[in-house]
């Protein structure tokens, strides 16, 4: 859209992902534990690095679902390196606590999309530039909505699998 509306396009487009912070607290029960066998699962994994949600993802990343899934154990006796799926009560728990997040994600960029659109209707022709810069902002943010979209459809479908209803 950018570069057919406006000539140009961005490298690595932040419309087609949306970075998704998880916090992992070195307060959690067996932090130093779990974080070894976070990094023995998924080389590189960093607490600190957010997580991409691609537009078009057919899943989500491992990763995201590794960490999630060991957070809230007591114990990781038994838990293998990869951290698949471990209990329906966790899968669901670790699915329930994306979907909220990512609910909460969309709630944000839907009020934030209403806000810019409302300044952008109250320009004109001779805002020029500044209507320009809007109307990107609208672009990217409906790009993030289309990647919380894709996401949410993502879990609920896991959910789905695991005979659960999602938040709705």
């Amino acid at each position: 859209k950018l570069a057919l509306f406006y000539g140009f396009s961005v490298k690595d487009n932040p419309a087609d992902s949306v970075k998704l912070h998880v916090p992992f607290p070195p307060s959690i029960p067996l932090h130093t534990e779990k974080l070894a066998l976070l990094s023995l699962s998924h080389p590189g994994f960093s607490p600190s690095t957010p997580f991409i949600l691609h537009r078009s993802a057919a899943s989500l990343p491992p990763q995201l679902l590794s960490q999630l899934r060991i957070m809230p154990l007591l114990s990781i006796e038994g838990v293998e390196p990869g951290i698949g799926f471990i209990a329906k009560d966790n899968e669901v728990g670790a699915l329930t606590a994306l979907e909220s997040a990512l609910q909460s994600m969309a709630q944000a960029t839907a009020e934030n999309l209403l806000s810019v659109a409302d300044v952008r209707r109250g320009l004109g022709p001779e805002d020029g530039a500044e209507a320009d810069g809007y109307d990107v902002v609208v672009l990217f943010a409906e790009g993030e909505m289309e990647v919380l979209t894709n996401a949410l459809g993502l879990v609920r479908s896991m959910l789905a699998a695991l005979d659960v209803d999602g938040l709705d």
